[in-house]
């Protein structure tokens, strides 16, 4: 029979948490440190930080001296559970603090993303004329990093070179990655093209930094050389992969006129992706499964995106908000509200990026049941203090025509911006309340506020749709003369729909005229409209022009200007001169 004392380090070993911390608590006397030292290390792997502090107590307790092995475990513990404020104060107790310990401490804010403080104290741990190993500068070069500090970083990098610590292959590859988020891609391709040998992590962290520095054309090529030496890609390198596949989605779209192109290239590179990481029996990994489902998503493959979340092995909080996303970008706002019902049968705690995603597709569809309960959610989770979310919210409420609760929701806030305020004047404008949404912007500057091109936008929409033709122009001009604003696309748009709704095509030509850069399909459709209302023949011919000029393909033109024409003959004659 095994003496209770000699117990604990048998309960750990088979992983037996609970059972372990029971027989702690019995025992009549102080168990070994050996007993001690297995808790901390189970605790750990567990990340069970609620019972390493017990542990703590229970040591404390017993009077035991918390020093050597026993107390480079407790602050390690601490550090690795995500309470590096108390690994700190339990460092800070220690009769003797060892390089293990120290770089334990740092390597915890580090990790909690507190890299500032991770550099104060290897400043102390140097007055504690302590030295650092190979294992600190790793951490020190994750915190230069994480706080973009390439002057410390490049200090540090010389410090280490000189101790002979840059010959490893990890302080090499987190050197990389420090240098790529650092926007120092030479100094990172240097080390990485200077090592004799990589391996996997070493290759990540370079593919890493093209990433980082949105290079996704350089991170494929160096995907593809990888393969070509024999290095097996790990989960990771995939998922590197294919965020270098949106940041091409991003560049690229920017680049040329339309994005199609640009999707159908990242598709196929996407999709030969996804076969290789099939072969390699990847699919089981989430955050390949969630990468996936958002580049197939951002590149509107809704189905695939839906195929590829079929392979979870489980429930994913970042695959769900992808698939979210994607219903959303892409009108399937339905689909969106109806997977917002599955996940709430299943029990799932929502995060504020999921919840503006439904609040998206509410707004959309004008769901306003499903608006009140994510309204309730929000308070719920105390997520009324993040400000983006509040003004989605207060946007729905808008498109649900239900601004009532929108303005208490806003009226409700500690503390607003410009941001909150637009959000609540464009509200009253999608809802139709053109005196709701003046007032507002009225009441701007009492606040201390000066309104931007979103403000104007939204009281320019809200005159445009309530036939305030005059308030519009005096909006236009003050956007102009007053406030210095140079005038975009959106507002060109509904100043051209408040003229052409007024039937003031005179102006609305001189707008055009006026314009530094080419009308859109939606004014010259929004146009074209306008005419057929009005009967003006001549305008709409040419906005039927331009929107197929624009856009052969859309059928809402034709649909449009086949109402100026009672004769078939003559809408023939058109449509077989522009399908020549």
């Amino acid at each position: 029979m095994v003496p209770c004392r000699e117990l604990i380090p048998v309960l750990c070993r088979k992983g037996y948490l609970d059972m372990a911390l029971n027989v702690l608590m019995r025992l009549n006397v102080a168990p070994s440190i050996e007993s001690y030292l297995c808790l901390l290390k189970l605790c750990t792997q567990k990340k069970a930080l609620f019972q390493i502090k017990q542990v703590q107590a229970h040591i404390s307790h017993s009077k035991i001296q918390i020093s050597g092995r026993l107390g480079d475990y407790l602050v390690v513990s601490l550090a690795r559970c995500g309470a590096p404020d108390d690994a700190l104060s339990t460092l800070l107790s220690l009769p003797f603090r060892t390089v293990f310990s120290w770089t334990a401490t740092i390597s915890g804010y580090t990790d909690n993303g507190d890299g500032s403080e991770a550099l104060r104290l290897y400043k102390c741990m140097l007055e504690d004329g302590i030295q650092c190993d190979e294992y600190t500068y790793v951490s020190l070069f994750k915190a230069c990093g994480n706080t973009i500090d390439l002057e410390h970083g490049m200090c540090l990098h010389i410090e280490a070179a000189k101790k002979g610590f840059t010959s490893d292959v990890y302080v090499r590859s987190t050197l990389i990655s420090m240098y790529g988020k650092c926007d120092a891609l030479a100094e990172a391709e240097n080390i990485f093209f200077g090592m004799l040998e990589h391996t996997v992590v070493s290759w990540n962290a370079m593919l890493s930094a093209y990433v980082e520095q949105r290079h996704g054309d350089s991170a494929l090529q160096l995907f593809v050389q990888m393969q070509i030496t024999g290095v097996n890609p790990s989960y990771l390198t995939f998922v590197i992969a294919l965020q270098a596949c949106l940041t091409l989605l991003d560049r690229w779209r920017d680049s040329f006129d339309g994005d199609t192109f640009c999707k159908a290239v990242v598709l196929d590179v996407g999709q030969a992706l996804h076969s290789d990481a099939a072969r390699r029996n990847l699919l089981s990994n989430k955050f390949v499964c969630s990468m996936l489902v958002t580049l197939y998503g951002r590149c509107g493959e809704v189905s695939k995106a839906e195929h590829a979340y079929c392979f979870l092995p489980e429930y994913s909080l970042v695959s769900c908000t992808s698939l979210l996303s994607a219903y959303v970008d892409h009108g399937h706002t339905e689909k969106a509200l109806l997977f917002y019902v599955e996940m709430e049968k299943w029990g799932v705690v929502w995060d504020h990026v999921m919840i503006t995603c439904v609040l998206q597709a509410c707004s959309l569809s004008g769901n306003l049941e499903i608006c009140k309960h994510l309204h309730f959610i929000i308070v719920s989770a105390g997520y009324d203090d993040v400000l983006p979310l509040v003004a989605t919210l207060i946007h729905c409420y808008g498109n649900c025509a239900y601004m009532v609760d929108g303005q208490v929701c806003f009226d409700g806030l500690p503390e607003s911006n410009l941001v909150l305020w637009n959000a609540c004047i464009s509200a009253h404008a999608a809802e139709g309340n053109l005196f709701a949404c003046l007032d507002m912007f009225e009441n701007l500057s009492l606040v201390g506020l000066l309104p931007d091109g979103v403000t104007f936008n939204s009281a320019l929409c809200a005159c445009s749709h309530s036939g305030h033709f005059l308030r519009g122009l005096e909006y236009f001009s003050l956007m102009i003369d007053h406030y210095y604003l140079t005038p975009d696309m959106k507002h060109y748009g509904s100043i051209l729909d408040l003229l052409a709704r007024a039937g003031n095509f005179k102006l609305v030509k001189h707008v055009l005229q006026s314009m530094t850069f080419p009308a859109d399909l939606s004014v010259w459709l929004c146009l074209l409209g306008a005419c057929r209302v009005h009967g003006n023949l001549q305008l709409a011919r040419q906005a039927f022009h331009e929107a197929i000029a624009l856009q052969p393909k859309q059928d809402t033109a034709y649909v449009v200007m086949s109402g100026f024409y009672e004769d078939r003959t003559l809408w023939e004659g058109i449509s077989a001169s522009y399908e020549e």
